[in-house]
C-alpha cells in the first residue's frame, strides 16, 4: 500500500532503526527548532529578504538513498521559497523522526521568538556584501566572531 493511512498508536514505528527508543529522552526544547528559526532571522537580516536567492532552494533525495527502508523509488525534491519554510521543515522533521514530541518543537519555536527580541541588526553595507556572496558562490560559509580570530 502506498500513500497515507490511519494506524493505531501502538502500531506506529518512528522513522529510525528498530532499536531506536523514541523519544530517546524526556521532553526537551528542540534545538533544531530554535536554531533553525534563528538562522532564518539572521539570513533574512543579512540578505534583506526572507526569500532564497533565485526564489527557491532545495535538496534532492536520490532513488534508493534511504537507509532504514527501500526507497524512495524515484527522486524526491524538497523545496523552500523562504528561509522560514526551510526552518519550519527542520523543526517538524524532528517530530516526524520520533526524536521530539510536538510540544518540544513548539517550545523551541517559542524560545527562538524570545531570543529574537534581542537579535542582531545588520547595516545596508553588510547586506550588500552578503547578497554579493550569495550571488557569486554555490555555497555559503559565514564565520562568526571578531575579525582576526
Amino acid at each position: 500500500m502506498t500513500g497515507v493511512e490511519w494506524i493505531l498508536a501502538v502500531g506506529w514505528i518512528p522513522y529510525q532503526l528498530p532499536t531506536f527508543v523514541t523519544p530517546a529522552f524526556q521532553g526537551y526544547i528542540s534545538g533544531h527548532s530554535t536554531f533553525s528559526l534563528k538562522a532564518a532571522v539572521v539570513l533574512t537580516g543579512l540578505a534583506g529578504s526572507e526569500y532564497f536567492p533565485g526564489g527557491v532552494a532545495g535538496y534532492t533525495i536520490k532513488a534508493g538513498m534511504l537507509k532504514f527502508e527501500k526507497g524512495p523509488m524515484a527522486y524526491i525534491r524538497l523545496e523552500w521559497a523562504t528561509y522560514y519554510d526551510a526552518a519550519d521543515q527542520i523543526g517538524r522533521s524532528r517530530v516526524w523522526g520520533g526524536i521530539h514530541v510536538a510540544a518540544d518543537d513548539l517550545m523551541g519555536r517559542d524560545a527562538h521568538s524570545a531570543a529574537t527580541q534581542r537579535g542582531p541588526r545588520y547595516s545596508s553595507t553588510t547586506r550588500v556584501k552578503f547578497c554579493k556572496l550569495l550571488n557569486d558562490a554555490d555555497y555559503l560559509a559565514i564565520r562568526a566572531g571578531p575579525a582576526g580570530r
